[in-house]
């Protein structure tokens, strides 16, 4: 005997099956057909650097050639050309840079390099330095700083303060 089903026709909930399944089947040839547009879709990413600069402290100066080395930190967007450079703090003439006796008016010169072998100063002009490209990360750019032997100066704490500047 095949298998018959008997619908309760007075069921409400069997009523709204019907209905939604009737609805489901006529909505389905109804979207047959369709349109496309295109979006645009835009982002805009700005060149932009952040900067930061560690403390340069030299050990004690004694007459002779002393040398330290601190990092410039700096993260600039993927692709951004950038160009470092640090001013000359108190130092009176371009290129020269001196501390001053803390308390005092004695100088002590001295100078910022690219390099360990402290051939190749730093600019103190901001747009002419070290070349740098960013990498979207974190980038460490050592610099070496050399007081020259020779000075004779009056004993205690020398300090200067220098801006490093990120042109870009």
């Amino acid at each position: 005997m095949p298998f018959m089903m008997s619908l309760d026709m007075k069921n409400p909930k069997m009523k709204f099956s019907l209905m939604l399944a009737a609805f489901a089947a006529l909505s389905t040839s109804a979207l047959a057909d369709s349109v496309t547009a295109t979006m645009s879709v835009a982002a805009s990413v700005p060149a932009a650097c952040s900067v930061n600069a560690d403390a340069l402290s030299f050990p004690d100066y004694v007459q002779v050639d002393t040398d330290a080395v601190a990092n410039v930190s700096l993260t600039c967007i993927s692709g951004t050309s950038a160009v470092l450079s640090i001013d000359a703090g108190q130092g009176t003439t371009p290129g020269s840079r001196s501390m001053t006796l803390n308390g005092g008016s004695a100088t002590l010169n001295y100078g910022l390099f690219q390099d360990g072998n402290h051939s190749i100063p730093f600019s103190t002009t901001p747009g002419a330095g070290e070349n740098v490209t960013g990498t979207g990360t974190l980038q460490t750019i050592p610099v070496y700083g050399r007081i020259p032997g020779g000075q004779v100066v009056p004993a205690g704490s020398y300090l200067d303060s220098v801006l490093v500047t990120v042109t870009y």
